[in-house]
């Protein structure tokens, strides 16, 4: 971060894409991949050592959707809660979900029990979502374990609006559905008093403060892109 200097370069064998990026404070860096062709029952995830980019199992992990879901991993986080290690994860175009991977031990992940239904949060039950092709874009975790996510409420396009959910996957708490939410792709916890969100809308990207405790917009701000 110092520098700018590339350290090193991760490309998955098979050709899948890295949308899922996260990585701990053990210097792990676990990956999402995605089918670059469209969404299908089998995802992969790909566990790094931070310091090489080398992979830390002998192959890419195989994740399969229960149900027959072809969907595909999204924008997530790794967080340390109550002394275990969670990978969330969204996942879409098949459906709206979040999972949560218990990573304690980070090259044996395993669905979390103790969130939603068996590791999984069908978001278009938890927080009333029309289903559509992108119900729930990134996510990130907060100090008590609660989860903020990017939904989209509407069931059409990208994300208008933050659920904050509760630790357990099972219901919503709260949320923002402002209309300074539109596009809304991706999220972080800032602080106690603040969650920002950050929209994927072309030259009207923005990033917007929202208020944890009364789910109010406190300020906007465009991004500002140049052309290299």
């Amino acid at each position: 971060l110092k520098t700018g200097e590339t350290l090193w370069t991760f490309e998955a064998d098979n050709g899948w894409c890295p949308k899922l990026v996260a990585a701990d404070d053990r210097g792990n860096v676990f990956l999402g991949l995605t089918n670059p062709d469209g969404a299908q029952n089998v995802n992969y995830l790909a566990i790094l050592n931070a310091e090489t980019g080398e992979m830390q199992t002998p192959e890419l992990i195989t994740f399969t959707f229960p149900n027959g879901l072809a969907c595909s991993f999204n924008g997530g986080t790794v967080a340390n809660v109550g002394g275990k290690y969670l990978l969330f994860s969204s996942a879409n175009y098949g459906a709206a979900l979040i999972l949560c991977f218990d990573v304690t031990e980070p090259t044996e992940p395993v669905l979390y029990e103790n969130f939603g239904e068996g590791g999984i949060a069908d978001i278009v039950k938890v927080c009333g979502v029309k289903e559509g092709s992108y119900g729930v874009e990134g996510v990130s975790v907060d100090t008590d374990g609660t989860v903020w996510a990017a939904v989209n409420f509407s069931g059409n396009g990208k994300g208008d609006g933050l659920a904050h959910i509760s630790a357990d996957g099972k219901k919503m708490l709260a949320s923002c559905k402002d209309g300074a939410l539109r596009a809304a792709f991706n999220c972080c916890v800032v602080g106690d008093q603040y969650v920002a969100v950050c929209s994927y809308d072309a030259g009207a990207s923005c990033v917007t403060l929202v208020n944890k405790a009364d789910m109010t917009v406190k300020a906007t701000g465009l991004l500002k892109y140049e052309n290299a």
